[in-house]
Protein backbone atom coordinates (compact mmCIF):
# COMPACT_ATOMS: atom_id res chain seq x y z
CA UNK A 1 0.00 0.00 0.00
CA UNK A 2 1.41 3.38 -1.05
CA UNK A 3 1.64 6.50 1.09
CA UNK A 4 -1.42 8.05 -0.59
CA UNK A 5 -3.55 4.96 0.06
CA UNK A 6 -2.40 4.87 3.68
CA UNK A 7 -3.30 8.55 4.08
CA UNK A 8 -6.77 7.99 2.60
CA UNK A 9 -7.27 4.96 4.85
CA UNK A 10 -6.25 7.01 7.88
CA UNK A 11 -8.67 9.81 6.94
CA UNK A 12 -11.51 7.35 6.42
CA UNK A 13 -10.89 5.76 9.81
CA UNK A 14 -10.86 9.21 11.40
CA UNK A 15 -14.23 9.96 9.78
CA UNK A 16 -15.78 6.68 10.96
CA UNK A 17 -14.34 7.25 14.43
CA UNK A 18 -15.97 10.68 14.54
CA UNK A 19 -19.36 9.16 13.72
CA UNK A 20 -19.29 7.13 16.92
CA UNK A 21 -17.23 9.36 19.20
CA UNK A 22 -19.94 12.04 19.04
CA UNK A 23 -23.09 11.56 21.21
CA UNK A 24 -25.91 10.32 19.01
CA UNK A 25 -29.34 11.89 18.78
CA UNK A 26 -32.07 9.36 18.08
CA UNK A 27 -34.74 10.20 15.55
CA UNK A 28 -33.87 13.89 15.62
CA UNK A 29 -35.38 14.16 19.08
CA UNK A 30 -32.29 15.76 20.61
CA UNK A 31 -32.08 12.95 23.17
CA UNK A 32 -28.51 11.65 23.26
CA UNK A 33 -27.84 7.92 23.29
CA UNK A 34 -25.80 6.41 26.11
CA UNK A 35 -23.71 4.17 23.85
CA UNK A 36 -20.64 5.09 21.84
CA UNK A 37 -17.52 3.62 20.30
CA UNK A 38 -13.93 4.50 21.08
CA UNK A 39 -11.32 3.74 18.42
CA UNK A 40 -7.73 2.83 19.23
CA UNK A 41 -4.96 1.36 17.10
CA UNK A 42 -3.48 -2.01 18.01
CA UNK A 43 -0.03 -0.57 18.83
CA UNK A 44 -1.48 1.90 21.36
CA UNK A 45 -3.61 -0.85 22.88
CA UNK A 46 -0.54 -3.07 23.30
CA UNK A 47 1.32 -0.22 25.03
CA UNK A 48 -1.58 0.36 27.45
CA UNK A 49 -1.81 -3.35 28.25
CA UNK A 50 1.96 -3.64 28.78
CA UNK A 51 1.95 -0.63 31.11
CA UNK A 52 -1.18 -1.91 32.89
CA UNK A 53 -2.95 1.41 32.27
CA UNK A 54 -5.67 0.27 29.84
CA UNK A 55 -8.53 0.40 32.33
CA UNK A 56 -7.46 3.79 33.72
CA UNK A 57 -7.23 5.17 30.18
CA UNK A 58 -10.70 3.91 29.25
CA UNK A 59 -12.16 5.20 32.52
CA UNK A 60 -10.85 8.66 31.63
CA UNK A 61 -12.50 8.36 28.20
CA UNK A 62 -15.80 7.49 29.86
CA UNK A 63 -15.48 10.38 32.32
CA UNK A 64 -15.01 12.83 29.45
CA UNK A 65 -18.08 11.57 27.60
CA UNK A 66 -21.08 13.87 27.95
CA UNK A 67 -23.58 11.13 28.87
CA UNK A 68 -23.59 9.58 32.34
CA UNK A 69 -23.45 5.78 32.65
CA UNK A 70 -22.59 5.40 28.97
CA UNK A 71 -21.69 2.02 27.50
CA UNK A 72 -18.59 1.96 25.34
CA UNK A 73 -17.43 -0.43 22.65
CA UNK A 74 -13.68 -0.20 22.02
CA UNK A 75 -12.82 -0.76 18.35
CA UNK A 76 -9.23 -1.96 18.00
CA UNK A 77 -7.80 -1.37 14.52
CA UNK A 78 -4.84 -3.49 13.43
CA UNK A 79 -3.10 -6.66 14.57
CA UNK A 80 -2.65 -6.99 18.34
CA UNK A 81 0.79 -8.42 19.10
CA UNK A 82 0.57 -8.62 22.90
CA UNK A 83 0.45 -12.11 24.42
CA UNK A 84 -3.04 -13.64 24.25
CA UNK A 85 -3.34 -14.23 27.99
CA UNK A 86 -2.59 -10.57 28.77
CA UNK A 87 -5.12 -9.40 26.18
CA UNK A 88 -7.77 -11.75 27.55
CA UNK A 89 -7.23 -10.69 31.15
CA UNK A 90 -7.29 -6.99 30.22
CA UNK A 91 -10.47 -7.29 28.14
CA UNK A 92 -12.32 -9.27 30.78
CA UNK A 93 -11.23 -6.91 33.57
CA UNK A 94 -12.50 -3.94 31.57
CA UNK A 95 -15.83 -5.66 31.03
CA UNK A 96 -16.30 -6.70 34.65
CA UNK A 97 -15.39 -3.31 36.12
CA UNK A 98 -16.78 -0.92 33.50
CA UNK A 99 -18.93 -3.06 31.17
CA UNK A 100 -16.58 -2.22 28.29
CA UNK A 101 -16.66 -4.45 25.22
CA UNK A 102 -14.00 -4.83 22.53
CA UNK A 103 -14.16 -5.43 18.78
CA UNK A 104 -11.03 -6.32 16.79
CA UNK A 105 -10.78 -5.34 13.11
CA UNK A 106 -7.91 -5.25 10.63
CA UNK A 107 -9.29 -3.59 7.49
CA UNK A 108 -11.14 -0.45 6.46
CA UNK A 109 -13.94 -2.57 4.96
CA UNK A 110 -14.48 -4.32 8.28
CA UNK A 111 -14.40 -0.94 10.03
CA UNK A 112 -17.12 0.47 7.77
CA UNK A 113 -19.22 -2.66 8.16
CA UNK A 114 -18.92 -2.54 11.95
CA UNK A 115 -19.98 1.12 12.14
CA UNK A 116 -23.00 0.35 9.96
CA UNK A 117 -23.78 -2.65 12.15
CA UNK A 118 -23.59 -0.55 15.31
CA UNK A 119 -25.96 2.07 13.91
CA UNK A 120 -28.37 -0.62 12.74
CA UNK A 121 -28.34 -2.32 16.15
CA UNK A 122 -28.91 1.00 17.91
CA UNK A 123 -31.90 1.80 15.70
CA UNK A 124 -33.40 -1.65 16.25
CA UNK A 125 -32.90 -1.38 20.01
CA UNK A 126 -34.57 2.04 20.15
CA UNK A 127 -37.56 0.75 18.16
CA UNK A 128 -37.94 -2.29 20.41
CA UNK A 129 -38.52 -0.10 23.47
CA UNK A 130 -42.12 0.45 22.30
CA UNK A 131 -42.81 -3.18 21.44
CA UNK A 132 -45.09 -5.45 23.46
CA UNK A 133 -43.40 -7.56 26.15
CA UNK A 134 -41.78 -10.62 24.61
CA UNK A 135 -40.55 -13.97 25.87
CA UNK A 136 -37.14 -13.64 27.47
CA UNK A 137 -34.42 -16.14 26.61
CA UNK A 138 -32.25 -16.35 29.71
CA UNK A 139 -30.73 -18.84 32.09
CA UNK A 140 -33.54 -18.28 34.59
CA UNK A 141 -36.42 -18.28 32.09
CA UNK A 142 -35.11 -20.17 29.09
CA UNK A 143 -37.63 -21.50 26.58
CA UNK A 144 -36.73 -25.08 27.20
CA UNK A 145 -38.54 -28.09 25.75
CA UNK A 146 -40.07 -30.04 28.61
CA UNK A 147 -38.25 -33.21 27.69
CA UNK A 148 -34.95 -31.54 26.86
CA UNK A 149 -33.04 -33.80 29.26
CA UNK A 150 -33.85 -36.81 27.10
CA UNK A 151 -33.04 -35.14 23.80
CA UNK A 152 -29.34 -34.36 23.99
CA UNK A 153 -28.84 -34.85 20.27
CA UNK A 154 -31.73 -32.55 19.45
CA UNK A 155 -30.30 -29.83 21.72
CA UNK A 156 -26.81 -30.21 20.29
CA UNK A 157 -28.14 -29.88 16.75
CA UNK A 158 -30.24 -26.84 17.67
CA UNK A 159 -27.32 -25.22 19.50
CA UNK A 160 -25.03 -25.87 16.55
CA UNK A 161 -27.45 -24.18 14.16
CA UNK A 162 -27.75 -21.24 16.54
CA UNK A 163 -23.96 -20.80 16.50
CA UNK A 164 -23.97 -20.73 12.69
CA UNK A 165 -25.47 -17.25 12.85
CA UNK A 166 -22.80 -15.83 15.15
CA UNK A 167 -20.76 -13.27 13.23
CA UNK A 168 -17.08 -14.16 12.67
CA UNK A 169 -17.36 -17.58 14.32
CA UNK A 170 -15.44 -20.09 12.20
CA UNK A 171 -16.52 -23.69 11.68
CA UNK A 172 -13.50 -24.86 13.68
CA UNK A 173 -14.47 -22.64 16.60
CA UNK A 174 -18.09 -23.80 16.37
CA UNK A 175 -16.99 -27.45 16.61
CA UNK A 176 -14.82 -26.65 19.64
CA UNK A 177 -17.75 -25.00 21.44
CA UNK A 178 -20.05 -27.93 20.67
CA UNK A 179 -17.41 -30.38 21.87
CA UNK A 180 -16.97 -28.66 25.23
CA UNK A 181 -20.57 -27.50 25.70
CA UNK A 182 -23.06 -29.59 23.69
CA UNK A 183 -25.99 -28.51 25.87
CA UNK A 184 -26.61 -24.72 25.84
CA UNK A 185 -28.92 -24.83 28.84
CA UNK A 186 -26.31 -26.48 31.03
CA UNK A 187 -23.82 -23.89 29.77
CA UNK A 188 -26.22 -21.07 30.71
CA UNK A 189 -26.52 -22.47 34.22
CA UNK A 190 -22.73 -22.68 34.52
CA UNK A 191 -22.26 -19.10 33.31
CA UNK A 192 -24.83 -17.72 35.73
CA UNK A 193 -23.43 -19.79 38.62
CA UNK A 194 -19.85 -18.60 38.06
CA UNK A 195 -18.51 -16.37 40.89
CA UNK A 196 -17.98 -13.46 38.48
CA UNK A 197 -18.69 -12.70 34.80
CA UNK A 198 -14.93 -12.55 34.26
CA UNK A 199 -14.44 -16.12 35.45
CA UNK A 200 -17.39 -17.27 33.35
CA UNK A 201 -16.02 -15.67 30.20
CA UNK A 202 -12.45 -16.79 30.87
CA UNK A 203 -13.67 -20.38 30.84
CA UNK A 204 -15.12 -19.80 27.38
CA UNK A 205 -12.07 -17.88 26.16
CA UNK A 206 -9.77 -20.77 27.12
CA UNK A 207 -11.58 -23.31 24.92
CA UNK A 208 -8.99 -24.71 22.50
CA UNK A 209 -9.78 -25.61 18.88
CA UNK A 210 -8.46 -28.56 16.87
CA UNK A 211 -5.48 -26.51 15.68
CA UNK A 212 -4.53 -25.42 19.19
CA UNK A 213 -5.96 -21.91 19.06
CA UNK A 214 -7.92 -20.47 21.95
CA UNK A 215 -11.41 -19.08 21.42
CA UNK A 216 -10.33 -15.72 22.88
CA UNK A 217 -12.06 -12.96 24.86
CA UNK A 218 -14.10 -11.35 22.06
CA UNK A 219 -16.00 -14.51 21.12
CA UNK A 220 -16.26 -15.43 24.80
CA UNK A 221 -18.04 -12.14 25.49
CA UNK A 222 -20.42 -12.69 22.57
CA UNK A 223 -21.41 -16.16 23.76
CA UNK A 224 -21.72 -15.01 27.36
CA UNK A 225 -24.03 -12.11 26.42
CA UNK A 226 -26.09 -14.25 24.07
CA UNK A 227 -26.83 -16.80 26.79
CA UNK A 228 -27.23 -14.54 29.83
CA UNK A 229 -28.68 -11.26 28.56
CA UNK A 230 -32.25 -10.65 29.76
CA UNK A 231 -33.03 -7.38 27.98
CA UNK A 232 -30.69 -7.43 25.01
CA UNK A 233 -28.68 -4.34 26.05
CA UNK A 234 -25.50 -6.34 26.56
CA UNK A 235 -25.67 -7.62 22.98
CA UNK A 236 -26.70 -4.30 21.47
CA UNK A 237 -23.68 -4.16 19.21
CA UNK A 238 -24.24 -7.61 17.78
CA UNK A 239 -27.02 -6.36 15.50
Amino acid sequence: MGSYERLEEHRFIQFLSFLWSTPLSVGGSGVKENVFAYVIDAHSLSDLISSKTLLAHLDSVLCNYSIADARVTVIVYGKVTTRNDKVTDSFLEAFEKSRIQFRLIDSVDDFAYLVAQLHRALAKHDKSKDDEPRNVFSAEKGMKPEDAAGKDEFLRDWWGKMLLYMHRLSEEQRRAILKHHPNPFKLMDELVAAPTPTMAMKGLADIVTETGRRLGPVLAQKIYHMLTSEDGRQILTEG
